[in-house]
């Protein structure tokens, strides 16, 4: 295929991690990739050149990434196969002789302890999922995420003290002047 180049910085990867893919088009009509984790898959509109980070939290083995450029009404396609190895599961610290968790603040086996490790991973898994959607969202939406955020920092701020509000509306006014002319 003349005139398409696409390619990844790395071919092989554990669950959870990301990789930057890199493509450039001349002239298309339209650019699209397709995330295929062998669950489910996934169709990213994109620019005709760049470079994006997917994040692979889940995969059978593998993930195809295939893009499709359509150009003069012709669908054209290069395929990536990334290796996925999935990540082993932490072991849980062994008890000692009294029955007790080793390092542990309660005297026997603590509800708290299972509490805050349950804790700590459901938020990590949740963190991770939300990494994940970041990662497909468009930039539009993206930035929509980010002023809406800004705008109800504001307003928790100047429910405190109303002279924060003319700062905060001031720092959300530069932010967009910032990515305007970034672009």
């Amino acid at each position: 295929m003349s005139g398409i180049i696409f390619k990844v910085d790395r071919k092989a990867i554990k669950e959870g991690e990301a990789v930057i893919i890199h493509w450039e088009c001349q002239n298309p009509d339209s650019v699209s990739l397709k995330v295929d984790d062998g669950y489910q898959s996934a169709i990213l509109q994109l620019a005709d050149s760049g470079n994006r980070e997917i994040s692979i939290t889940r995969s059978k083995g593998k993930t195809i990434l295939t893009l499709r450029v359509v150009e003069n009404g012709k669908l054209k396609k290069k395929e990536i196969s990334i290796k996925v190895k999935k990540e082993k599961p932490q072991k849980a610290r062994p008890a000692d002789n009294t029955g007790r968790r080793r390092n542990g603040s309660c005297g026997k086996s603590c509800p708290l302890n299972n509490f805050f490790a349950k804790a700590k991973s459901d938020f990590g898994n949740f963190f991770c999922r939300m990494k994940s959607v970041w990662n497909y969202l468009p930039d539009k939406k993206k930035l929509a995420y980010i002023v809406l955020g800004l705008i109800i920092v504001v307003m928790i701020l100047a429910s405190i003290s109303p002279k924060l509000l003319i700062f905060g509306l001031m720092a959300i006014a530069l932010y967009l002047f910032w990515i305007i002319f970034k672009k």
